[in-house]
């Protein structure tokens, strides 16, 4: 573990001190209990075309108390850290109350207690201390002058400061200190009265750092030009096409369609992996993993929000279900997947950075994989069910023709196919260089940072376009 002093965020550890020392005091008669001081800072500012609209600095800290009692959890949450007693005795009653209306009593899986402290690699974390940078940063991304037929730049800079304390009544104490910088860009174009907007993201576990990249000024850039294209482009044909998925829609579809299937708790509820641990479901070329250990990524983290410590989990191997994702109620295979938004919650899994593995073919070796088809780009959006059948939308196609991208660029391309036949009939896969990680913000049910990541791929998938 590493150990780290910042002197950029007041320290917010006044409460829990010692975990053993903590437990003794509130006298809990529960069976288990974890106590979960957190902390949250936003600082966001907004630009449209150049000039500041929004400055934000917001906290919101509070503690979580989740008792297991008599086979049931109780939780109670309070904005008021120093009190608790009240917190852990209405945690207990709520559990006592759960428990006489159950017949089914849940266990949690045995796991090792930790002492330590953990902090995001950033060289130097974001503050409101760095107002002028960050607007200096956001004034350089406007490329309104560069870009002709550009009507409207929206960039949006968000840097968070997550701060942890979780305390358990089996000795777990640990602290953690998460720093994410989250920046998005929508630009819209108007080319001969037809209008289009495109948007992307960047961002990380990084801190002052980012104000020496180009980045997002390079996002913003591509962005201008793919609105510039689409506003003067026409819908594709429907039908099934061969394409290729670049990295950035690869990794939703990923996301949305396998990651969320090999949930513990979705598989509970009978997702696609549901009982097929062992089993090939996928080709050769397919590795999925989940790693929460991830250099910057924005869903790492060293403990999840029940004390576990996180880790890289193989969840498809050379096409073959491997692992589940898993919290202590789930499995004695713990994964370190329990996580919580807020001081508020409860931990759910949820995934932190998961990623299908780069191969060895090159963008230009995929494009000639294809030979003619499709070239699908820009961030994405759309549904996928617990069967892995999705739907995506997707801003941009540019035509593939005699193994060759050709200057024929469509837009408004929704897709449909099931990921699980997708992945199982996978032949070509992209090399690191074709490789992204990108932030995400994912809404299971409640909101959790994420990183979604891929290579691009070639596959087929059908398009829905004009008739």
């Amino acid at each position: 573990m590493r150990l780290h002093q910042s002197t950029a965020v007041t320290n917010i550890y006044i409460v829990l001190r010692d975990a053993a020392e903590m437990c003794d005091l509130v006298k809990s008669s529960a069976e288990y209990t974890l106590v979960r001081r957190h902390k949250r800072w936003y600082f966001q500012v907004d630009s449209r075309n150049g000039l500041i609209t929004r400055m934000s600095n917001t906290t919101v800290d509070g503690v979580g108390v989740r008792c297991l009692k008599n086979g049931s959890w109780g939780f109670a949450c309070s904005t008021d850290p120093g009190d608790l007693r009240t917190s852990v005795k209405r945690a207990e009653n709520a559990a006592e109350s759960s428990a006489a209306k159950k017949k089914h009593k849940t266990k949690i899986a045995p796991a090792l207690t930790h002492e330590g402290e953990w902090v995001s690699p950033a060289k130097e974390p974001v503050t409101d201390k760095n107002t002028e940078e960050i607007i200096q940063f956001l004034k350089e991304t406007d490329t309104r002058k560069e870009y002709p037929g550009i009507v409207s730049q929206h960039v949006s800079f968000l840097t968070t400061i997550d701060s942890k304390e979780i305390a358990t009544s089996e000795g777990t104490h640990i602290n953690q200190k998460e720093y994410r910088i989250f920046c998005t860009a929508a630009v819209t174009a108007r080319v001969s009265g037809r209008i289009a907007t495109t948007n992307n993201a960047v961002g990380g576990q990084v801190g002052t750092e980012i104000f020496t990249e180009d980045n997002l000024r390079t996002v913003v850039k591509g962005e201008s030009e793919r609105a510039l294209r689409l506003a003067s482009a026409s819908i594709p044909p429907g039908g099934r096409y061969k394409v290729v998925l670049a990295p950035e829609v690869a990794s939703v579809l990923i996301h949305e369609a396998v990651g969320h299937t090999a949930e513990a708790d979705v598989v509970a509820g009978g997702s696609y992996l549901s009982g097929e641990l062992g089993k090939r479901v996928a080709s050769d070329y397919v590795t999925l993993v989940d790693d929460g250990l991830y250099p910057h990524g924005f869903g790492t983290y060293k403990f999840d929000d029940e004390g576990i410590l996180s880790q890289k989990t193989v969840i498809i191997e050379k096409g073959f279900l491997r692992n589940y994702l898993h919290s202590r109620e789930t499995s004695d295979t713990l994964t370190g997947n329990a996580r919580a938004w807020l001081y508020s919650r409860e931990p759910q899994i949820r995934m932190t950075n998961t990623y299908l593995e780069p191969q060895d073919y090159s963008l230009e070796e995929l494009i000639e994989h294809v030979g003619s088809g499709l070239l699908l780009r820009g961030i994405t959006s759309g549904l996928a069910d617990h069967s892995g059948n999705f739907t995506l939308y997707i801003p941009e196609a540019q035509k593939i023709e005699h193994e060759k991208l050709t200057d024929t660029i469509y837009s408004g391309v929704t897709v449909s196919a099931n990921a699980f036949d997708l992945l199982s009939q996978l032949r070509a896969v992209g090399d690191k260089t074709t490789f992204q990680l990108i932030p995400g913000v994912c809404g299971k049910s409640e909101t959790a940072f994420v990183g979604m990541g891929a290579p691009a791929v070639a596959t087929s998938v059908v398009v829905g376009g004009q008739a």
